[in-house]
């Protein structure tokens, strides 16, 4: 069966489902994936209609990924600034920089001249 839809033509049936646990199910396992700060952003969605609060074991899962994800990305900061710290390091050996001492600006440079222009005479 196929009912017509303006904006995206032929559409099946099966695609448009009725609320159920199958589907709610699958809107949970995509809210994992997705692992939004608002836990319950799926229900503002399109899905509005199907929505139904989440359990505590629902919850306490997405808490969990939440956290999970957090220190992943903790983790992947500070390796990240480990690696470029040996990377800076080792370029550091290979190519000291030689100290020439200050370099004088113009200004420096005619006030010294005039100092000892000075004491000369």
């Amino acid at each position: 069966m196929f009912s017509k839809n303006k904006k995206y033509g032929m559409i099946k049936m099966e695609d448009v489902m009725k609320p159920t646990e199958k589907l709610r199910k699958m809107l949970l396992e995509e809210e994992l994936k997705l692992r939004k700060k608002q836990p319950e952003h799926w229900a503002k969605t399109k899905y509005r209609k199907y929505a139904k609060p989440y359990t505590d074991e629902e919850l306490e899962k997405i808490k969990e990924l939440d956290d999970k994800r957090k220190t992943d990305r903790k983790e992947k900061k500070a390796t990240a600034k480990q690696e470029m710290k040996k990377i800076s390091n080792k370029t550091k050996k290979e190519n000291p920089k030689k100290s020439k001492g200050k370099k004088r600006t113009k200004k420096q440079s005619v006030k010294k001249q005039a100092k000892s222009k000075s004491k000369k005479k």
